[in-house]
């Protein structure tokens, strides 16, 4: 804290860029384990699922540790950088994926956006006693972002009730859930952080011995990372990483900046109106680029494919039989013999026919 701004932003940004490489590699790890396994197998069972969670453990602690340095409305844009990392990494876990020139635009909006955004955030980080945060909880602004997370949350909740009663709570809905219960849980990590150091270095420890509220501060980043867990695992099955987690990043930025200028304040430090202009556009850059991320990758799943699929109860059922034959139409059939199976495709079909996709396996 007591280099200069230019030292310190550079300090920021290496230590952003080594977590964001270890969240990358973590969540990878977990997608390509859950995307091999096909049966109920135990997710800690999984060799390269663990390996992906221990990372991403190790990674938590290091974030822990490095947030109690930094402003939240750094580290929220900070967040983004594991998005140009799970672009980078992609092929290098997946065999069929690559890297296109739009993909390599979006990564350098993203990275311009998020260094243009931490140039001109707050170029302070004070330290919290209990009773600054205390007093915190009890200003009007805090209410007010607490409230509109809440009905934030509960459209969501509504929306995947109401309008999605046959398919359930989707993609969106899960990273929409997750991207603003991880905001919260970066607020509290924030707070837990400051109040850690405070004890560990600084030596006053008298905040968790003459009160409860420390530990509920534990206790709530604890439950908030753990549903932000869940929910994002849910979402992950069935559905491209690279189109989840960017829209995921995208609340999470969005409420994690806001959360850290109206709940610490944090606007104090910047010069107004400039910086707060200049902040908003390269947090506009940055959002940018995740869109086009999402878009590139979206139209990538969408016709960078072909095949066919074909419903995998229905091959699980042949299965059972010896040299049982399942035609598809369009002269195409798949012939099972006990747990293998072979497809048969004419040379030339006139027009590929329509089969089920749901839980199905490509041929």
């Amino acid at each position: 804290k007591n280099k200069p701004f230019s030292m310190r932003l550079f300090y920021i940004v290496i230590s952003s860029l080594a977590l964001s490489l270890g969240s990358a590699v973590g969540m990878h790890c977990q997608s390509l384990s859950l995307a091999r396994e096909l049966t109920n197998k135990s997710k800690f069972k999984q060799p390269l699922w663990v390996i992906g969670t221990l990372i991403l453990i190790m990674d938590a602690v290091g974030d822990f540790i490095f947030i109690g340095f930094v402003p939240q409305s750094i580290l929220a844009p900070l967040g983004a950088l594991s998005l140009c990392w799970n672009t980078i990494l992609s092929p290098c876990f997946r065999d069929a994926e690559r890297t296109s020139p739009i993909a390599i635009f979006a990564v350098i909006l993203i990275y311009g956006g998020t260094l243009f955004t931490i140039s001109f955030a707050g170029n302070a980080s004070p330290d919290y006693s209990l009773e600054d945060i205390d007093g915190f909880f009890r200003q009007d602004s805090f209410r007010i972002y607490a409230t509109c997370c809440a009905i934030f949350l509960l459209l969501i909740a509504l929306h995947g009730y109401y309008c999605n009663k046959n398919r359930g709570y989707g993609m969106y809905h899960s990273c929409g859930m997750a991207g603003c219960l991880g905001a919260q849980s970066l607020l509290f990590a924030k707070i837990t952080s400051e109040l850690v150091r405070h004890a560990v270095i600084d030596g006053k420890a008298e905040y968790w011995k003459t009160s409860l509220l420390p530990y509920l501060f534990v206790l709530t980043f604890v439950v908030l990372l753990m549903i932000q867990s869940k929910l994002l695992e849910w979402g992950m099955v069935g559905e491209d990483p690279l189109v989840m987690i960017p829209i995921y990043q995208s609340v999470w930025n969005i409420f994690g900046s806001i959360g850290g200028f109206l709940f610490f304040q944090e606007f104090q430090f910047m010069n107004l109106p400039l910086d707060v202009i200049m902040y908003t556009l390269g947090f506009i850059i940055t959002l940018l680029g995740i869109a086009v991320l999402v878009k590139q990758q979206v139209f990538h799943n969408q016709h960078g494919t072909s095949g066919i699929r074909v419903d995998l109860d229905e091959l699980e059922m042949a299965s059972l039989h010896d040299d049982s034959i399942i035609s598809c139409g369009g002269g195409i059939s798949i012939t099972t013999s006990e747990s293998q199976f072979s497809a048969s495709v004419p040379d030339d079909p006139d027009e590929p026919p329509s089969l089920p996709a749901s839980r199905g396996v490509t041929v």
